[in-house]
């Protein structure tokens, strides 16, 4: 982790190690196996974040209508009935739910990595799914947060200028 990165992260996070993940962490599992998603929920709880599962994807795109700042972070299977991964990064982003999503499956040829990647997914994991990679999903987070904060100066900046383009009229 570069030493920038590291003392933000100890400002944004207060009281968490930059070598640890945040506890607390809003996570939005979404798998159809029940077996799989009370696996993933357990991994996820170990890891101190707060979990809400779903066995449909519909379901959880609803969850994210409700309130677009309710989760932090989606992490989901690509491979489900009704909707599948894809149907659902399509959505979000239709629906202009700017949350990081993590697609996860035994899927994992190239073609299908790529296209979830081209999609929005910000990462593609390969089932079984390791405690380690679980750990550090909260990065995918502060990376959006970090990308936020920098466009919310970038504006601040340009008001400060006189340059007003970037507004929206409401």
């Amino acid at each position: 982790m570069a030493s920038g990165e590291e003392n933000i992260l100890s400002d944004s996070c207060r009281n968490y190690n930059a070598e640890e993940f945040p506890a607390g962490l809003r996570v939005l599992a979404v798998d159809d196996d029940p077996c799989y998603l009370s696996v993933l929920e357990k991994m996820l709880r170990d890891c101190l974040y707060q979990v809400t599962t779903c066995d449909r994807a519909k379901d959880a795109l609803s969850l994210l209508e409700e309130d677009k700042n309710k989760f932090d972070l989606v992490i989901s299977d690509l491979h489900m009935p009704e909707m599948d991964g894809f149907q659902l990064l399509e959505m979000m982003e239709l629906l202009d739910i700017d949350v990081p999503v993590v697609i996860m499956s035994v899927d994992d040829q190239k073609e299908v990595v790529m296209k979830c990647i081209l999609k929005g997914a910000c990462e593609y994991l390969a089932k079984p799914l390791q405690m380690e990679t679980i750990k550090f999903i909260w990065r995918h987070v502060f990376r959006k947060k970090q990308k936020c904060l920098k466009e919310s100066e970038k504006s601040t900046e340009s008001v400060v200028n006189g340059d007003n383009s970037q507004l929206k009229t409401i």
